[in-house]
């Protein structure tokens, strides 16, 4: 490994600032992955939907934490059914943890920043289907008569 020790890797790369950010991401990722799979969702303290509360009906992210947890304790099926939105938002948080991990690991190796970035014109499109996602979850709620 060219004379450098894994630690000396990591502490280059630390204290060059190649890739805080990405281990900020990975520890995000998992702590919110750690935290859907081992502490059980009736004892966190969420506040009721507001929207759900004044207008009766379920906002387009109700159902999403609940199918979070359901996806973190292995029952996809559920968790599809409460909402396909919190599912797919799960599956998304792992592969970006997955991704954050391959590129922190790269990074030590390589020695500079590896990144991934969208043309702007793909953001726009990556923006116009997570609204489309969005209103989709919603109505499948609505139809559905999930609260």
């Amino acid at each position: 490994m060219d004379g450098l020790s894994r630690r000396s890797l990591l502490n280059r790369a630390l204290t060059e600032g190649l890739s805080a950010g990405r281990l900020v991401m990975v520890l995000g990722a998992v702590l919110v992955l750690s935290l859907s799979r081992f502490v059980p969702l009736d004892i966190i303290p969420l506040r009721p939907c507001s929207f759900l509360r004044w207008t009766g009906y379920p906002c387009p992210l109700c159902g999403t934490t609940r199918s979070f947890w359901a996806m973190a304790a292995g029952d996809w099926a559920w968790a599809f059914f409460n909402s396909p939105l919190g599912a797919l938002l799960y599956v998304a948080v792992l592969v970006c943890a997955l991704l954050s991990v391959a590129f922190f690991i790269a990074e030590l190796f390589v020695g500079r920043r590896v990144s991934v970035s969208l043309m702007p014109r793909s953001s726009k499109g990556l923006f116009i289907v997570l609204i489309a996602a969005l209103a989709a979850n919603w109505i499948y709620r609505l139809v559905m008569g999930l609260k």
